[in-house]
């Protein structure tokens, strides 16, 4: 049984420190996800992970037969950390990077791209849109890395232009 629940604690302490660097450092890394339903389904499963990790790393304190104050306020803090996640996940799928054209291709590798893009926050934002250029590159299926490009600097014999539609 303490092996066990070691082995829980350890996981779950594992799954924290993830979901933690997912939602700090992870946001300013050059990564994302190629389409928003992958990216809906990871936060989604960060989203539950996490609060269960939470509760989950407090287990050996919950099941032992201490004051009740301590396990309710375990308890508690697991449904503060889902309802900080709740607001996040929220917050996070209101606003979202649209890409408004391919601007180019590169020749030697057409998985790397030049776009258009802007943040956008649909009815919540009445700006007009501010452009920037990035450089896309597809590392997997799923996974794009991203940096921002000047395109009067692009090399244009290694590009080629497309052709808005």
């Amino acid at each position: 049984m303490i092996l066990f629940l070691r082995i829980i604690f350890w996981t779950s302490i594992s799954w924290i420190v993830l979901c933690l660097f997912v939602l700090t450092i992870g946001q300013y890394m050059p990564f994302q996800f190629s389409n928003e339903s992958s990216a809906e389904t990871f936060y989604a499963l960060v989203w539950l992970i996490f609060p269960v990790a939470v509760l989950l790393t407090l287990l050996k304190k919950v099941i032992s037969p201490e004051n009740r104050t301590s396990k309710a306020l375990i308890i508690f803090l697991a449904i503060v950390s889902f309802l900080f996640l709740s607001v996040y996940v929220f917050g996070r799928t209101m606003c979202g990077y649209i890409t408004d054209d391919i601007l180019f291709v590169n020749k030697s590798d057409t998985s790397l791209k030049v776009i258009k893009r802007h943040y956008d926050c649909g009815a919540y934002d009445s700006d007009l849109p501010k452009y920037e250029f990035y450089k896309m590159k597809s590392l997997t299926k799923q996974i794009l890395y991203s940096k921002k490009v000047d395109t009067t600097k692009l090399d244009k014999n290694k590009w080629i232009r497309k052709e808005t539609e």
